[in-house]
């Protein structure tokens, strides 16, 4: 400091305030017209403006116009979440991802994966299928619920996909009744999250994100069948033997926390094969898929149930 401001203070009595003289700003005549501009179209953004101003005139720079424009905009207010933690074998959360496509058989499929995490041990399930159908949804509960000893929790919360909800409003829920079927032969009870609020079942989220980031990002696959041999010892191997970030513990020693307090499935597992009507065409075939399947002679014309499972189909 100058020995003069030193002086001063100690002369005084007081603590000296700093007097800054106001500054004016190129954008000073123009902010009636930016107040007008964002009152009529309040996304705009500050390159479209710029060019509005321009028109009038205006000869500064954009990084002004930005600093008002965040001055005049109202802020989002952003939203508060507690934390959430569950007691063991209370809870599970399951979701879908999207992971690109793989070619089966010489066609291009889209790639999912099926996502199941304990909430309170962290432990982790996934299942890679080439699509989200009920029985590819049912199916990852089952393999699930049988990596985890044969054993499931007392709720489950999802989504609103269709599998799971035919129609919602508000708090109102029409659950799909097949799946309410399955829900009930485990014994478990199914919630659906509010739309739009991932916050509400995030170690599915989180779980999803670490498949893609941790287990497909950089490697490479022959084909699905590798790429699901690759995903088992990856969950054996890694995701489930890795010191949690959160609980600062392994999701493997958690679980055998939890293990007995989770409820045991039925001994007969629920039939999640695919249940389809199918007419045999008149050169003793039916279509399923991308695939057609030959027939005895004597069905031409009739109608039978087909049943597919992972690799074999029935008729």
């Amino acid at each position: 400091l100058a020995r003069d401001t030193v002086r001063g203070a100690l002369a005084s009595d007081r603590c000296p305030q700093r007097i800054v003289s106001p500054r004016g700003s190129l954008l000073d005549p123009y902010h009636d017209s930016i107040v007008d501009i964002i009152e009529k179209y309040p996304k705009l953004s500050a390159v479209r403006v710029l060019e509005k101003l321009r028109a009038q005139g205006y000869g500064g720079q954009i990084s002004i116009i930005r600093k008002r424009l965040a001055e005049i905009r109202p802020r989002r207010l952003r939203e508060a979440f507690i934390k959430r933690e569950t007691l063991p074998g209370e809870e599970a959360q399951v979701d879908w991802g999207s992971c690109g496509h793989i070619t089966v058989d010489g066609t291009i499929r889209p790639l999912s994966v099926f996502v199941m995490v304990l909430s309170y041990s962290r432990r982790l399930y996934i299942e890679f299928t080439v699509s989200q159908e009920m029985e590819d949804f049912l199916r990852g509960h089952v393999n699930g619920f049988e990596s985890f000893g044969g054993c499931c929790p007392k709720v489950i919360l999802y989504d609103n996909l269709k599998s799971v909800v035919t129609w919602r409003q508000k708090r109102l829920i029409q659950y799909n009744n097949r799946f309410l079927e399955f829900a009930g032969t485990y014994l478990f009870e199914p919630r659906a999250c509010n739309p739009c609020r991932g916050n509400e079942k995030p170690r599915a989220e989180t779980g999803v994100r670490y498949v893609k980031q941790n287990f497909l990002a950089g490697r490479e696959f022959r084909d699905l069948a590798d790429l699901r041999v690759q995903a088992f010892h990856w969950l054996r191997d890694v995701a489930n033997v890795r010191t949690h970030q959160t609980t600062r513990e392994r999701p493997i020693d958690r679980f055998e926390q939890e293990k007995d307090l989770l409820q045991p499935v039925p001994r007969s597992p629920y039939d999640t094969r695919i249940c389809r009507p199918v007419r045999v065409t008149h050169q003793i075939r039916v279509k399923f898929q991308t695939n057609t399947y030959t027939v005895p002679l004597g069905h031409v014309g009739q109608v039978l149930t087909l049943k597919a499972g992972p690799d074999r189909v029935w008729l």
